[in-house]
This record gives C-alpha cells, sequence and structure tokens, in this order.
C-alpha cells in the first residue's frame, strides 16, 4: 500500500517552451519566476503531463522529435515520453529500478480525482461542488433521494385525490329528513295492492246495499199503489152497491195481494236494513300516504343512496388524510437519515458541510463566503482529494496577493503538501527563474 509521496525532483527535457530542467524543491512552496513566454507554464505544464493531468495538442518543444518528463517521488520514478504527434509512452520504476506494472492504473490511485488546480473546487458550479464533496465523504443520497421523490409523488397523488374527493363531497346536499336505508319500492306495492283489494270489496258490498234500497223503493211504489186502489175500490164500492159482490171478491183478492206485498215489503225492508247497517259500517282504507310515498320514494332513496356515497367519501378521505401524513412522516425520516449521515461524516475542513441546496460553509452557501474561506476550503478539497500525492500547482500566481498566498502555503504545510507557484518576475529571490526553456538561477542546486 502507497504511502503519502512528494516531488523529489521534476527533469524535463524539450517539453512545450522548456529546453531542459531540473529543478529539486527545497520546502513547502516552489516559486518558478521569469518572464512571458520564457517556459513558466511549461514547468507546471510538465508536472501534470508526467502525471497524466494534462492534454496537449504539441507537446514537443519545436525542433525536437520527442520530449521527456520525468518526476522522482519518494517511492517511484515517473517518466513519460512524447513524440511530435502527441502520443505518449508511461514508465513508472520503484526505487530498485524495477518497472512496474500496469502504470496508468498506479497513477490513478495516486493521483486521485481533482485537478491540481486548488481553486478548481471554487470555480465549479453549486451542483458540481456538491456531488464533488459527496464524493469525497463518501456519502451517497441517490437511494434516498429516489426513495424521497417516490414518496413524493404519491403523497402529491394522494393530496391531489383528496382534494378532488373533498369538493366532490362538499358539492354533495346533506338530507337530513330521509331514513337511513331506502324503502322496499315492493313492499310498498304490496301493501297498496292489499289496500286496494279491501277497497274493491267494500265497492261490491256497497253496490249490493244500493240494490236492496232500490228494491225497497220499487215495493214502496208498488205498495202505494195498491192502497191507491183500495181506496179507489171503497169509493166504487159506496158509488156501486150494486157491484159489491163483485167488487168485495175482487177487495178480498187485493187485500190478499196487499198483504203479501206488505210481507215482502217489511222482508224488503229488514234486508235493506241489514244490508244498510253493514255497508255503513265498511270504511276504506286510506291509500293516499302510500300512493304518496310510492310518487316520492325514488327521491327518497336518491338522497338515501347521496348520504350514504357522501358518508364513505368522507371515510376515504380520512383514508388519504392518514395515507398523506404516513408518506410525510416517511419523507421527514429520510431527511433525517440524510441530515445523520452529513452530521457523522468527517469534513475536510471545519465547518464544511452541505444540504440539498448545495455546499454550504459555517451554515451559508459556500457562494456567499468570503474569497479567502474559498480559497482555504478548496486547498483543502483539493489536498483531500489527492491523498497519496499532494502537489499543487498554482498558475497566474502574481493574481493572488500576499495574504492569499499566505493561506495556500498554510493549508499546504498543514498537510504535508508541495506548493508550485508560477509569478512573473525574475527578482524573487526564492524563486527557480526560467528563461528561454531553462533555469537561469534558482535558490538550490537546479539545472
Amino acid at each position: 500500500m502507497m504511502t503519502s509521496m512528494q516531488i523529489i525532483s521534476l527533469h524535463a527535457e524539450n517539453i512545450k517552451r522548456l529546453k531542459a530542467v531540473r529543478i529539486a524543491p527545497t520546502g513547502a512552496v516552489t516559486i518558478i519566476g521569469g518572464r512571458n513566454a520564457q517556459g513558466k507554464t511549461s514547468v507546471l505544464d510538465a508536472i501534470e503531463m508526467a502525471l497524466g493531468g494534462k492534454a496537449c495538442k504539441r507537446p514537443v518543444h519545436n525542433g525536437a522529435e520527442v520530449g521527456v518528463t520525468s518526476l522522482e517521488l519518494d517511492e517511484l520514478d515517473i517518466t513519460r515520453t512524447f513524440d511530435k504527434d502527441g502520443k505518449s509512452s508511461l514508465v513508472i520504476r520503484d526505487k530498485n529500478g524495477r518497472k512496474r506494472s500496469a502504470p496508468h492504473e498506479l497513477l490513478g490511485k495516486l493521483v486521485g480525482d481533482l485537478s491540481f488546480d486548488p481553486l478548481a473546487f471554487s470555480r465549479m458550479k453549486d451542483a458540481a461542488q456538491l456531488e464533488q464533496l459527496r464524493q469525497l465523504v463518501k456519502i451517497d443520497f441517490t437511494s434516498l433521494d429516489e426513495q424521497k421523490a417516490k414518496l413524493k409523488e404519491e403523497r402529491s397523488l394522494v393530496s391531489k385525490e383528496g382534494t378532488e374527493l373533498k369538493a366532490r363531497m362538499e358539492a354533495m346536499p346533506d338530507h337530513r329528513d330521509v331514513p337511513a336505508a331506502e324503502i322496499s319500492v315492493a313492499d310498498l306495492a304490496n301493501e297498496l295492492q292489499r289496500l286496494n283489494a279491501i277497497n274493491q270489496e267494500n265497492t261490491a258490498n256497497r253496490r249490493l246495499a244500493d240494490s236492496s234500497k232500490a228494491d225497497v223503493d220499487k215495493q214502496v211504489v208498488v205498495v202505494r199503489a195498491s192502497q191507491e186502489a183500495i181506496s179507489a175500490t171503497e169509493r166504487t164500492i159506496k158509488d156501486l152497491e150494486r157491484r159489491l159482490a163483485e167488487e168485495r171478491a175482487k177487495l178480498d183478492k187485493q187485500q190478499q195481494d196487499h198483504q203479501a206485498a206488505d210481507s215482502k215489503l217489511a222482508e224488503l225492508k229488514q234486508i235493506a236494513q241489514e244490508r244498510s247497517t253493514t255497508a255503513a259500517a265498511l270504511v276504506d282504507a286510506d291509500v293516499a300516504p302510500i300512493s304518496t310515498q310510492l310518487t316520492q320514494v325514488e327521491d327518497t332513496n336518491r338522497k338515501v343512496r347521496e348520504n350514504a356515497e357522501k358518508q364513505t367519501m368522507a371515510g376515504k378521505i380520512i383514508g388519504l388524510q392518514t395515507k398523506y401524513r404516513d408518506l410525510t412522516t416517511q419523507m421527514v425520516a429520510i431527511d433525517e437519515t440524510k441530515h445523520k449521515l452529513v452530521a457523522d461524516a468527517q469534513f475536510p475542513v471545519p465547518g464544511l458541510s452541505f444540504d440539498d441546496e448545495g455546499v454550504t460553509y459555517n451554515n451559508v452557501p459556500f457562494s456567499q463566503a468570503s474569497e479567502a474561506e474559498k480559497l482555504r476550503v478548496s486547498v483543502a478539497m483539493h489536498l483531500a482529494m489527492q491523498p497519496k500525492l499532494k502537489v499543487v500547482l498554482i498558475r497566474d500566481g502574481s493574481l493572488l496577493d500576499s495574504d492569499n498566498l499566505a493561506i495556500i502555503t498554510g493549508e499546504a504545510e498543514k498537510a504535508g503538501a508541495q506548493v508550485w507557484i508560477e509569478r512573473v518576475g525574475t527578482n524573487d529571490p526564492t524563486a527557480v527563474v526560467i528563461e528561454d526553456g531553462e533555469v537561469a538561477s534558482a535558490p538550490a542546486a537546479a539545472s
């Protein structure tokens, strides 16, 4: 297993603007100085090219056939050779001179994932910063976020269904004057049929009584006519004595007929009296309420059904509300799990963290941090992402003031890292000055 390593020396020949340079850093910070277009940038490029972190269309110095950049590390020697077309070959040897197999894979483990620019993290988009930090602290929310997204979508559907159902229920009338269950139309129809049969029988009996009364009335007429005939006969008897015998015989006959008629009348009166008494006792059933119910039963049953449907809807709404709360509880539990994972994570800088919206520093968005804070965090991130080979390459170092350089130097020293800074100028006595592709001066041995 490889331990943390540093660059002991850089040797580059015919790489970009460089002719031949050898630089051995003597401290935490190595400043590469010189005028523009002299090869300062090519020194930093040579380091990246050796480690495979920089692509270049023309890697070889003008006029040369091949270019070589080589890094001597604590435990390994890395040499990459380029031709004019940009094709390269890589050789890695240990300190005993043995060539290591799978050099590209070995470099990948050595270098890490972040670029050599310590400010790269601060320049990333919010989403890229968040993903980089998650990878560093080994927190993957993919599964939790997918679960939460599904729960949120399901909760949204439950909320929509509940809202629609509640609106439908509130729009329905509330019938308070109807029974709890529907009325049986068949039972009402059977009861109406029974009452109508009674009424039909009563009607027939009334007709019989009316017929008997008519017979009595007819007999009364007969009796009256008989009485008038007797009166006329009596007058005739008085006037016609001579016809007395004949008329007496007729009278006897008429009296007999009268007696018979009178007897018949009495009999008919008795029958009529009995039938009238019976007819008077007959009371028709009141079918009006049932007829009214039959007329209104469908409307009543419709109201009963609407009440039942409304109660069913109310039950469904309660169920949906319970489900909505359960889904919310599950989503809160996922958020709590995420918060715990973040709280338990080991971040490279105290105060550095993240939430769903992005990276935070001291509980505020990283984008709102001061430039010094961004620089400190970015350098720390850079070094944390390169646990094996802690090398910091700063281009355009002239743009950084002394305070920022001090921050970078301090972070590098704490992490045991090397800082290579490119700056314009030749007056810094601590700088390795490059002129015309070669080392012009250096604070320590360099050629």
